[in-house]
C-alpha cells in the first residue's frame, strides 16, 4: 500500500497517478505493466515514485483500492439478517450490486480479471492485497456469524475455516476462467457469481441428519424341505473281447 506521504499530495494529483495505473494494468496485466510507462504518462518522477510507494505491488494494491471503493461503499450497506432466508437475500443482493458496479465502470473487466489473476498467482502480491483487505474479511465474519446463529448455514466449523474454504473456490473459479490472459466478459463475471455462490451455498449448508442404519432382520432364512434327488451311479462297462 502506499506510504502515507503519497496522501498528503492533491488529490486530482492522487487520481491521475491511481488512473494512469489502472489503464497500464487493465491492457498489460501485472507482470507485463512497466512502472516507466505509467510515470511518462502521468508525469512523476521514478523518484518520486519511490517517495511514494515500495514497489509495483504497493502500486497495484492501491489501484485494486481505488478501484474498488465504490464495492467498498457497499460493505457498509450490508444489513444483519434477521432470519435464515433474509440470510441468502442479502448475499444475493450484494453479489448484484457488486456486478453491477464493475459494469459500469470503464475498463473493469480487464483490470479485475487480470490482477485477480495476479493475485492468486503471486504470493506476494496476495499478501499485500490481503492485509489491506482485512476490513472486509471482519465483516464477513460478523456476517456468517450471524448467519450460524441462524441456522442458515453450518456451525459444525468455525467461521474462519468456511471464509478459508470460500476464498480457495474464489481462487479456482478465477484461475480457470482468467487462465491465458482471458478478460472476463460482464455475461461471464455474472457466470462465475453465480457458480460461487452456489458453491457457497452447498459448502456450507447445515450438515443433514444421517438416517439410522436399518435393524437387523430377526428373521431366519427358511431352509427348502425339498431334498435334492440322489445321484446314480453309472452301471461299469462291458468288457469286449477281442476277436482274433
Amino acid at each position: 500500500m502506499a506510504r502515507p506521504r503519497f496522501l498528503n499530495i492533491d488529490p486530482a494529483r492522487q487520481e491521475a497517478v491511481l488512473q494512469t495505473a489502472a489503464r497500464e494494468f487493465a491492457q498489460f496485466g501485472y507482470e507485463g505493466a512497466s512502472i516507466n510507462r505509467i510515470l511518462l504518462a502521468a508525469g512523476v518522477s521514478k523518484g518520486a515514485f519511490y517517495y511514494y510507494f515500495d514497489d509495483k505491488a504497493d502500486l497495484a494494491t492501491d489501484v485494486l483500492l481505488w478501484a474498488y471503493r465504490d464495492i467498498f461503499a457497499l460493505y457498509d450497506q450490508i444489513k444483519m439478517p434477521e432470519d435464515a432466508a433474509s440470510f441468502w437475500t442479502e448475499i444475493e443482493r450484494f453479489a448484484g450490486e457488486s456486478l453491477a458496479v464493475i459494469d459500469r465502470a470503464p475498463y473493469a473487466n480487464q483490470l479485475v480479471s487480470r490482477l485477480s489473476q495476479a493475485i492468486v498467482n503471486d504470493k506476494e502480491l496476495e499478501a499485500k492485497v490481503m492485509h489491506v483487505f482485512r476490513r472486509l474479511t471482519s465483516t464477513w465474519i460478523t456476517f456468517l456469524t450471524r448467519g450460524q446463529e441462524l441456522g442458515a448455514i453450518r456451525a459444525d466449523l468455525p467461521v474462519r475455516t468456511l471464509l478459508g474454504l470460500f476464498q480457495a473456490v474464489k481462487e479456482s473459479l478465477l484461475r480457470e476462467y482468467t487462465s491465458n490472459d482471458h478478460v472476463l466478459t460482464n455475461e461471464e463475471f455474472a457466470q462465475v457469481s453465480a457458480i460461487q455462490l452456489d458453491l457457497f451455498r452447498r459448502i456450507s449448508a447445515p450438515p443433514a441428519k444421517l438416517a439410522p442404519p436399518p435393524a437387523k432382520s430377526a428373521v431366519k432364512p427358511v431352509k427348502s424341505p425339498v431334498k435334492p434327488p440322489a445321484v446314480k451311479e453309472l452301471p461299469a462297462a462291458k468288457k469286449v473281447k477281442k476277436s482274433r
